[in-house]
């Protein structure tokens, strides 16, 4: 009979082989200069979409209130910490269909705090809008580029896996 240790240990084994930080992990999904972006890069871009999301949500930005409006406030920053999560979730343990659809959330709800600051800033003549406005794509670039990465990892696998191979 197995101890609890041994028991607990390969638990934690099997569910590490299902993550982006297990050792097979480059060798079947994408080439191995990628390997620093999927570990580091991209959970701690959608942690920091995720925190952002949190902390707006807990306390409301008022500044951001200001330049896209409080109704849109409410909802957007809930939505940016739950949609980001879930890409999160779907980064980790390789859940390709779950994460090119949290991610395509992820894009559209980021893309459209600009249009409702830069709507907000025609409407009010204020230049502060269209610079916060102007600047918030720069935020699209790696989610964006993560969308494509999994489009091409589907075709070339010819389908998407719900659930990851593991060996």
């Amino acid at each position: 009979m197995r101890s609890r240790t041994e028991v607990e240990s390969t638990a934690w084994c099997r569910l590490l082989q299902r993550t982006v930080w297990d050792a097979s992990f480059m060798e079947n999904d994408s080439p191995p200069r990628y390997r620093g972006i999927f570990r580091i890069v991209l959970p701690a871009t959608y942690a920091w979409f995720l925190f952002v999301g949190t902390l707006g949500t807990i306390s409301t930005d008022y500044n951001f209130a200001f330049e896209a409006g409080l109704r849109y406030a409410h909802f957007w920053t809930p939505m940016l910490a739950v949609i980001s999560m879930l890409a999160l979730v779907g980064l980790i343990f390789r859940l390709h269909w779950f994460e090119l659809l949290a991610t395509a959330l992820l894009v559209v709800g980021v893309a459209s705090f600009p249009l409702s600051a830069a709507g907000l800033a025609i409407s009010a003549g204020n230049l502060n809008g269209w610079a916060m406005a102007a600047g918030f794509p720069a935020f699209l670039l790696l989610p964006g580029w993560r969308m494509f990465d999994l489009v091409t990892l589907i075709r070339k696998n010819r389908g998407l896996r719900m659930v990851p191979h593991v060996r």
